[in-house]
């Protein structure tokens, strides 16, 4: 993507961009656990679309 390195996670609908990929994963980490914070607090206000990506999430992140 130009001077961009972009990940992206397309069933979730998210991404992350940095000067290199280490930059991007990075980025993308910090998007995707900052999604996931939000719908945990939210998660029984979720409509249809955000519960399917909370679950999708909870199969793939393990709190600690």
């Amino acid at each position: 993507q130009g001077e961009f390195v972009v990940v992206r996670h397309e069933e979730l609908n998210e991404f992350g961009y940095g000067r290199h990929l280490t930059e991007a994963v990075e980025d993308f980490q910090q998007t995707v656990a900052a999604l996931y914070l939000a719908l945990r607090i939210e998660q029984r206000r979720l409509g249809a679309d955000l519960s399917h990506v909370w679950y999708k999430l909870q199969q793939l992140i393990e709190e600690r």
